[in-house]
């Protein structure tokens, strides 16, 4: 039954997509970023859905009357997009030691900058910059309520060994992606004017942040306090938000479980020292 929703969701919104390219952005960013389909147990679970999306989405903008048109706006921030891409396929071509699934990843991240190019093609107002936002922004905190609801429950005991799926599916990326979502959800709800929605917003934070801590990922940790230290230096009462960081740095000692201690007091030295190697290991010229 939850394939069948799925699926008639995806392909009712394919017209929309087709005629308004931007809706096709945002249902391929629910896609990317919730992983809708990977919310179901059959069929609709192995189907490319953003692939085909995508595809509409890129033929309605063909087909659009959109005036100048064009695939990606001439900044700076984009060229070097191109840029990095162009020098990472040039290290593969004239690499001594490449690995079968290399340029699988390569083409995996060429999709990406792809997108990304796209998007400055298609949102090109701030009323469509903001809606992505909120879009992307409630992706990442439909993760951090679900996953945090269930870390208090099991009062610090929940574990997340992996993340959603695709380029989530590793727990520390899932971990990094969360803590990029706070100051998009942060941002959202301080602006927001409406009461019930601005509250709802602001509560995600704290939730997202305790599902930052169920991956256990010392990355992650990291990620979440540097995260809570701007965000305190850059707000309007830094006095206040530094003596409210701490107490919350405080209090988070006293309820997270043993494990997570353990797991970020652990130092690199303890590890077992793996031998040195005279060889190149191409495993570090990962594109994804």
């Amino acid at each position: 039954m939850r394939d069948l929703a799925v699926a008639l969701f995806i392909i009712g919104t394919l017209p929309s997509c087709f005629r308004r390219p931007f809706i096709g952005l945002l249902v391929f960013s629910m896609l990317a970023y919730m992983r809708v389909q990977d919310l179901t147990w059959g069929w609709a679970r192995d189907q490319r859905w953003s692939y085909y999306v995508a595809i509409v989405t890129l033929t309605g903008y063909l087909f659009s009357r959109m005036p100048d048109k064009r695939f990606f706006r001439p900044d700076l921030r984009c060229w070097t997009m191109i840029a990095l891409a162009l020098l990472i396929g040039l290290s593969l071509l004239f690499s001594s030691n490449l690995r079968p699934h290399d340029f699988e990843n390569y083409t995996e991240y060429c999709k990406i900058i792809g997108v990304a190019l796209f998007t400055t093609a298609i949102v090109r107002s701030r009323e469509h910059l903001r809606i992505l936002v909120w879009v992307i922004a409630l992706c990442f905190g439909f993760f951090g309520v679900k996953n945090g609801v269930n870390f208090i429950v099991h009062a610090g005991g929940l574990k997340i060994e992996q993340g959603p799926g695709g380029a989530l599916v590793d727990n520390n990326d899932f971990a990094l992606a969360l803590c990029m979502a706070i100051p998009l959800l942060l941002h959202l709800g301080l602006s927001e004017r409406r009461v019930l929605i601005r509250r709802t917003v602001l509560a995600m934070v704290p939730l997202t942040a305790m599902t930052i801590v169920a991956t256990h990922s010392r990355g992650g940790f990291l990620a979440l306090g540097i995260t809570a230290l701007v965000l305190a230096w850059r707000s309007r009462n830094r006095v206040a938000s530094f003596a409210l960081l701490g107490l919350c740095f405080l209090g988070g000692l006293m309820i997270v479980p043993r494990s997570f201690v353990d797991r970020i007091g652990r130092s690199a030295s303890t590890r077992p020292r793996a031998r040195p190697r005279a060889v190149w290991m191409p495993g570090w010229s990962r594109c994804t």
